[in-house]
């Protein structure tokens, strides 16, 4: 045992260690969401759901700071500091919530996804470029209930189509075990990227031979960031989809699924980022990015209390 693991467990045994018993209480309440998508109904999850977003904000105290400093920026300082805490909080009532609801209906059980689909909007923004037998790459951000967006949108892609799903590995084994086990269940291939210079090759790939790619835009994961404005302050987002899309030569299309007042999920596909070609390479993507940042801006001033930014994207280094 190195010197760092004994430090960290004390004569008894116990472990002291915060982030083992930030994984054993991830780990437990993993496994009771997999036992509830099977046997539960969902206001019974729904519950334990909000239980533990509760929870979570209270316990979290870096996260839980991380977005009340982003919330801040997205909000101004006219609104009220408890307006700001309940937001904050709601942010991790609504992402407990959606992802609850992407276990219930992506293992199955008889339950139904439409039934907690309430809209789907703009799917013929995607028909031109599925006519012509073209890939399609399709970006979202930690918005709303993503995790849950290839599951309720499957319907309304055509069935032959590969859909692949780029995504960075969860730290938390039990969570990312679950989490592609369900997205398995869904017919959907995955495809893990991280920082190596080669690990959008398969992604690449599969756009050229026609599937359709969801990507996740707001975090950088490949070291690949560049600095744009962001609700007026310089922030780093991913420059990694769109350099994909120019790559390929595919055309990319925003996506959102946002909970409603009705407590359904409401899809929507924006239109077709109009990609820009410029000589300079990097100056063409940084515009490329504040096209999509902009876009995203406008879905975070709807929903405010939807965008989790455990990560913020803004440099709080120099903020009391």
């Amino acid at each position: 045992m190195s010197a760092m693991s004994s430090a960290e467990t004390n004569k008894t045994g116990e472990d002291r260690n915060p982030r083992r018993r930030r994984k054993r209480w991830l780990d437990f309440w993993i496994y009771l969401w997999r036992v509830q998508s099977r046997f539960c109904p969902r206001w019974y999850a729904q519950l334990w759901a909000r239980a533990i977003g509760l929870l979570t904000f209270i316990v979290c105290r870096r996260y839980r700071r991380n977005v009340w400093r982003s919330y801040r920026i997205v909000a101004g300082p006219e609104l009220p500091w408890w307006k700001l805490c309940l937001r904050t909080w709601r942010a991790f009532d609504n992402l407990c919530r959606g992802q609850c609801d992407f276990f219930l209906y992506a293992f199955g059980g008889g339950r139904d996804p439409a039934a907690v689909l309430g809209s789907v909007k703009g799917v013929q923004h995607l028909e031109p470029a599925l006519a012509a037998n073209k890939g399609l790459l399709l970006i979202t951000a930690h918005v709303g209930a993503w995790e849950l967006g290839a599951v309720l949108m499957r319907p309304y892609l055509p069935p032959d189509r590969e859909i692949v799903v780029v995504y960075y590995k969860d730290v938390v084994a039990s969570y990312e075990s679950a989490r592609s086990e369900a997205r398995g269940l869904g017919g959907i291939k995955q495809v893990s990227v991280g920082s190596s210079m080669f690990a959008a090759l398969p992604v690449l790939r599969a756009l050229r031979q026609g599937s359709i790619a969801a990507v996740q835009g707001d975090r950088d994961y490949t070291g690949s960031s560049l600095e744009v404005p962001f609700f007026g302050r310089p922030a780093l987002f991913s420059s990694g989809p769109v350099r994909l899309a120019t790559a390929a030569d595919v055309p990319i299309f925003p996506v959102f699924v946002l909970r409603g007042a009705d407590g359904k999920y409401h899809a929507e596909v924006r239109p077709q980022l109009d990609l820009v070609r410029l000589p300079d390479r990097e100056a063409e993507t940084q515009e490329n990015v504040r096209r999509w940042t902009a876009v995203l801006e406008e879905v975070i001033r709807r929903y405010p209390d939807q965008w989790y930014c455990f990560s913020p994207v803004w440099d709080f280094s120099g903020d009391r």
